[in-house]
């Protein structure tokens, strides 16, 4: 989570898939009057260091086509990645061990 003073302006979270123990959901949440600052890049980061330390060698994300930004986040990542569009959205994949 990401905190400005005593307020909440971003949380992230990865859940490990229980069909797919090597991969983990990631989401995100920041307020919108936060968003385009970079928080979402540092919180990514910040989940894949923690994810690789506990043998999560993939994230997958899914979010809805018109968030740009969002989709922004993950391609300049610096991770490799596959997306999967279709009519409820993007699926992206992530590989997140250092290459």
């Amino acid at each position: 989570m990401a905190e400005q003073g005593a307020e909440l302006i971003a949380v992230a979270r990865y859940d490990r898939l229980t069909d797919d123990p090597a991969a983990a959901e990631v989401a995100f949440v920041v307020l919108d009057h936060e968003q385009d600052r970079g928080i979402a890049s540092v919180l990514l980061q910040h989940l894949a260091a923690a994810a690789r330390e506990r043998g999560i060698p993939r994230f997958v994300a899914e979010t809805l086509t018109e968030n740009q930004a969002m989709l922004s986040v993950f391609r300049a990542a610096g991770f490799v990645e596959h997306e999967r569009r279709d009519i409820d959205g993007v699926t992206v994949t992530m590989i997140i061990e250092p290459p």
